[in-house]
């Protein structure tokens, strides 16, 4: 679970996380110029080869190839469902791109990588990877409905980064970009507002709604691209939704239509109980508990033999202060304050900047510490709000 290397804050270095939340997520792009080591290990060439060798997990929405901005009906390589092996490598040769998804789960450091992302931005991840060849595009210029985060991992590829920022789409008629034509999306993405090219190393984040595009200008290029979606408002709203129906006030029938006054008074009546719903304390409580708990699916990783899941945890460190005070060190917490302990001060320290941690990762750094301290100082930090389990 514990990984420096996908930590976000060193996915971003030298750009500082407080700085790319103010100053570029949800606003505007980000090209973080890295170097050839800075993903290495993470995922290579033989994790791409074991991955699309495994036949048997590919399906028409997890397997597209595309040519030249074609995508190429699966049924042409992929008949009953099944990949034929031999097809794709024809389609490769014309200088097909490949394109899979759920890469997020296939291999260990694109799950890391979806695990750190999930955390900071609050959000599901999704990783799509993208193999493709020089001057063969892929897609033509175009917006994604969730931020994306792009980790080249080998060969180069360059971006061109549009005007046009279409604002909060979501996949509703009209706010996606299957709902415009070519035509249409030729003439509203603007002018290049940038140009810039990957290699190996580098990291991009491009806002949802802002349009893009991008051609391999190596031999071939291999890229994974995390698309992001956290709750939207709307979101909020269909949970309260779809529990009114145990209001008996929102089961009643609407009045004939004729009887405008009636009409108004249960139409007022339901939207007074309405707001009252969507304001509670309860309601705000519980939507951030399901945000929270959404964010961090499906990133606790078996442990077997032993306990399948051993516990996890989140650290909130936005916020939080940890510092002397004479003889004794305090962690600070918006008006939250605790005295910490000599002995306890390392393992704070050393949650504080591991973003993500097991606790099977704190008794390995701190091998000296007893089980039962640590566990309650677990406790006591989980309790105080610094860590969320999952």
């Amino acid at each position: 679970m514990h990984n420096s290397q996908t930590q976000f804050c060193s996915l971003l270095s030298p750009i500082k996380p407080d700085v790319f939340f103010k100053d570029y997520f949800g606003k505007k792009p980000l090209h973080i110029p890295g170097y050839v080591e800075k993903f290495a290990g993470l995922f290579d060439w033989a994790d791409f080869n074991r991955i699309i060798n495994t036949g048997h997990i590919w399906n028409p929405n997890t397997f597209k190839l595309v040519l030249d901005n074609e995508q190429i009906p699966p049924a042409a390589y992929m008949p009953q469902g099944v990949l034929n092996v031999k097809e794709v490598s024809e389609y490769i040769k014309q200088g097909a791109s490949v394109v899979l998804s759920g890469m997020e789960t296939y291999a260990e450091g694109s799950a890391a990588l979806a695990a750190s992302l999930q955390a900071a931005i609050g959000g599901l991840s999704r990783c799509n990877l993208y193999f493709s060849f020089k001057q063969h595009p892929g897609f033509l210029p175009h917006f994604d409905l969730m931020d994306v985060f792009v980790f080249q991992i080998d060969g180069e590829k360059d971006w061109e980064i549009f005007e046009t920022h279409f604002e909060n789409p979501m996949l509703k008629p009209g706010c996606h970009q299957m709902s415009f034509t070519r035509e249409q999306h030729a003439q509203n993405k603007g002018g290049v507002e940038k140009r810039l090219t990957m290699k190996p190393g580098d990291l991009l984040y491009i806002p949802k709604g802002k349009y893009h595009a991008a051609v391999a200008s190596s031999e071939h290029s291999l890229h994974l691209t995390y698309g992001m979606e956290p709750p939207r408002a709307l979101n909020f709203v269909d949970s309260i939704v779809e529990s009114l129906y145990l209001d008996t006030a929102f089961r009643q029938e609407m009045p004939h239509y004729d009887n405008i006054l009636a009409y108004d008074r249960v139409i007022n009546k339901i939207a007074d109980k309405l707001h009252a719903r969507m304001t509670s304390d309860e309601a705000k409580r519980q939507f951030r508990h399901e945000h929270a708990q959404l964010s961090l699916l499906n990133i606790a990783r078996f442990e077997l033999p032993g306990d399948a899941i051993t516990q996890n945890f989140r650290v909130r460190s936005t916020g939080s202060r940890f510092k002397r005070r004479g003889k004794n060190w305090h962690l600070n917490m918006e008006d939250h304050d605790m005295e910490i302990s000599s002995d306890n001060k390392p393992m704070v320290e050393w949650m504080l900047t591991s973003e993500l941690f097991s606790r099977s990762d704190l008794l390995s750094a701190f091998p000296d510490q007893s089980d039962n301290n640590v566990n309650s100082l677990l406790k006591l930090l989980q309790e105080f709000g610094l860590l969320i389990e999952f």
